[in-house]
């Protein structure tokens, strides 16, 4: 069964040719999502694959934190799903790269007979209460590039959390949050039930935080008649550093090709070297490992 790759970038471009390279191939088809921000869109191109970049009334301007992220996501699910019924959507950033081949990918995903594919994530009622039940304001340009629009956003933001505390507002007390990375496998038929469900789901997470890490998990584990969903590590390899994912370099080669997971996050265009030892260990396996 194809599988479709749907593609969230809004830099890091040369990091992005090696990606839709690495997936470029007869299985698979890629969606591609720029943020409306960029005005230069690199010029990607398959030999193999089916490519769609997202058109400039398709793209959205993403902003980190916000409802966005989760609209980006629906946008690419409503455009692929349109197109075609997939084995299996992939949601990825820009800034991932498959750590094997795709003869190895396609078979781990047969041998999970269409479960949905997570990569769950700890978390508790304080980050719950925090991310979803209180009411969040000024988010769009909490990582504003302008640092005193920045400033005013994230004061008027905080400003706004402290007197929900002080009168101890909360909202969605009646129900339960799990969570789990942004960067899934879905089957075609967790997609449509996804779309069928995006007003509801724009409507729970409207001015939350960082919910696109909650909306998935708990939308598919609310309905466990409807779905298997399978925790998986083998799904990214990616190390934390205060909340942020850290960037890898020459020295994590063999780890990273050693891992059994099937991809990771995330790379830079300053460390091209790894990216390249990464295509050309990939590009020499030719049979299932």
């Amino acid at each position: 069964m194809k599988h479709a790759y749907l593609i969230i970038a809004h830099n890091e471009f040369k990091i992005l040719e090696k990606l839709v390279h690495l997936l470029d191939d007869s299985r698979n088809d890629i969606y591609l999502h720029i943020d409306r921000k960029v005005k230069l869109i690199p010029n990607i191109k398959c030999q193999h694959a089916g490519l769609y970049v997202l058109n400039e009334k398709e793209r959205l301007d993403v902003r980190w934190g916000s409802i966005s992220q989760i609209k980006v996501e629906l946008q690419l699910f409503i455009i692929a799903s349109k197109n075609h019924s997939y084995g299996y959507y992939h949601l990825i950033s820009g800034v991932h790269l498959p750590i094997k081949n795709q003869d190895y990918i396609h078979k781990f995903y047969e041998r999970c007979n269409q479960q949905e594919v997570l990569q769950f994530m700890s978390t508790n009622e304080e980050e719950i209460t925090f991310k979803i039940k209180r009411l969040h304001l000024f988010v769009n340009n909490y990582l504003n590039p302008n640092k005193i629009i920045r400033k005013i956003d994230q004061l008027m933001w905080r400003t706004v959390l402290y007197f929900e505390k002080r009168l101890n507002l909360y909202r969605h007390c009646d129900k339960y949050y799990l969570k789990a990375s942004q960067w899934a496998s879905l089957t075609d038929k967790a997609v449509r039930f996804i779309l069928k469900n995006k007003t509801d789901i724009l409507k729970e997470y409207h001015h939350t935080f960082c919910s696109d890490e909650f909306y998935l998990a708990t939308l598919l584990s609310r309905h466990p008649e409807m779905f298997s969903i399978k925790d998986s590590h083998e799904l990214l390899k990616v190390q934390f550093h205060r909340g942020n994912p850290i960037t890898y370099t020459a020295e994590a080669f063999m780890e990273l090709v050693n891992s059994d997971c099937l991809f990771a996050r995330k790379f830079s265009e300053k460390h091209m070297d790894v990216v390249n030892r990464i295509s050309n260990h990939i590009s020499s396996k030719t049979s299932i490992e």
